[in-house]
């Protein structure tokens, strides 16, 4: 839907056209339209090129043409304009020539300035922050970098560590597999040395079975015998020595009797 309000803007002799559009005639067109939710969608035009409502406004209040301007003089307003102060009369005069809505764009610029101003501040602020955020960034990378650089030297050296002790363990089952061979060797030379002197003691043991077979044929009984009263012999000899021995402790225990005694007798 569009609804339009077309002017006639004929420059009159000697003077500036009313509406600063350079037409003969100039029309406001609005569209509306709704949108995907339904909502009313406003565009605006002046002639045939695209505007916004307020620059159509502000074309408007330049030519004194606004809402509550005194584009139409009603009646008893002559009376109040004769009647009021100097001060009130020029305000109206201005609203009518259209100085007003400079002010009113002086207001707004200066307000929009301020807005602005207030913005450069916070971006200023923001910058600041940023800048020194940026800073601190710098330094985490230097310490991540350096962070990174110790890291992959102690994974370098964890590698090689790694493979030093591969080749040591490599070297030490390679030397235990030497001395599990030589001990090896050396027990099977072992055993064959207890083979053949186990079978050396067996030949004795066989001699010495022959011997003492020999030994009982050629005595007979009466070696026999021989033996057994060279082993009395032996049991006396030993029973003999004992009873010596408790001798000497009984003449041992008389003497230390007898030495106490005289010891008695040269102190009395």
């Amino acid at each position: 839907m569009s609804a339009s309000l077309v002017f006639s803007n004929t420059p009159e002799p000697g003077s500036r056209r009313r509406l600063r559009i350079d037409t003969d005639e100039v029309r406001f067109t609005r569209t509306v339209r709704l949108g995907r939710k339904g909502a009313p969608i406003s565009s605006y035009r002046i002639n045939d090129d695209p505007s916004s409502a307020t620059e159509m406004r502000r074309v408007l209040a330049e030519a004194g043409l606004r809402a509550g301007g005194y584009n139409i003089v009603k009646q008893g307003d002559v009376t109040s304009l004769a009647t009021m102060t100097p001060f009130k009369r020029r305000g109206i005069l201005e609203d009518v020539a259209g100085v007003t809505a400079y002010d009113d764009e002086i207001r707004r610029a200066n307000t929009q300035r301020k807005h602005v101003e207030n913005n450069i501040e916070t971006i200023d602020l923001f910058e600041v922050e940023q800048k020194k955020r940026l800073k601190d960034l710098g330094k985490e990378r230097e310490q991540a970098l350096k962070f990174k650089d110790l890291k992959e030297e102690l994974d370098t050296a964890k590698t090689s560590l790694h493979q030093s002790r591969h080749r040591n363990r490599s070297d030490e089952v390679r030397l235990l597999g030497e001395e599990r061979s030589r001990y090896l060797g050396e027990i099977d030379t072992i055993g064959g040395r207890v083979t053949e002197g186990n079978r050396g003691l067996l030949a004795l043991d066989e001699e010495l079975v022959k011997v003492d077979s020999d030994i009982n044929e050629i005595a007979g009984g009466e070696a026999r015998d021989l033996f057994e009263q060279i082993r009395q012999y032996q049991i006396d000899i030993e029973t003999g020595g004992d009873r010596i021995g408790d001798q000497r402790s009984i003449i041992e225990d008389v003497e230390e009797e007898v030495e106490e005694f005289r010891v008695e007798l040269q102190m009395a």
